[in-house]
């Protein structure tokens, strides 16, 4: 189960945005060992992004990486049967969301964030994205909903695991970070879910 908070508490519902045209199958076994924060060429690049806020890992440096991978271009499936490397994607500025999501995985990662991707697939179509741990549960109300003030108008979603951690939605393909893609999720009154029909599966 997750749960979402308004930013600035404003009650617009976010409707949906359609994130595939057409049903693909995302390799499993690829996507895990695909997120390479270690790479050289990984850390110079997250060290750039986040010029403007050096220092300790924040949520302001997460929100530079979001920001940044907006602007890369999305397109249906380069190669339909791989994975690219977070490097290749990066450097051509384009992909599809399996490449997105292990490229802002990677990035995190190397400013020393811990993430996992995410595979939703339904009778329809199939998605990736990112999470980021935020730590324990009410930590995201309490300290990252106010650093929003960008942004208006969605509800911020997070999942809780097993031990009571927050992971945010990192979903760089929706408007904001949080997000909820309504193609895989019902959202409610102060809480959300995953339809019946989404298989979900997450890798680190």
């Amino acid at each position: 189960m997750g749960k979402w908070g308004w930013v600035k508490y404003v009650a617009i519902a976010y409707t949906g945005y359609k994130i595939l045209q057409h049903y693909r199958k995302i390799n499993y076994l690829d996507i895990a060992e695909k997120i390479t924060p270690n790479d050289q060429y990984i850390v110079n690049l997250s060290n750039e992004i986040i010029s403007r806020h050096r220092g300790p890992y924040s949520i302001e440096q997460l929100l530079d990486i979001f920001d940044y991978m907006k602007n890369l271009e999305y397109i249906d499936d380069l190669n339909p049967y791989e994975t690219l490397i977070p490097k290749d994607t990066l450097i051509m500025g384009k992909g599809d969301c399996d490449e997105f999501a292990v490229a802002t995985a990677s990035l995190i990662g190397a400013i020393g964030g811990t993430i996992r991707v995410v595979t939703l697939f339904n009778d329809k179509i199939g998605h990736a994205f990112c999470e980021v741990y935020m730590g324990e549960e009410g930590n995201i109300l309490e300290n990252y909903l106010p650093f929003l003030s960008r942004y208006d108008n969605y509800p911020i979603g997070w999942e809780i695991d097993n031990q009571n951690h927050e992971w945010l939605l990192f979903d760089t393909l929706l408007p904001v970070p949080g997000c909820i893609n309504s193609d895989f999720a019902i959202i409610g009154k102060n809480k959300w879910n995953w339809t019946s029909n989404t298989k979900v599966r997450y890798f680190s």
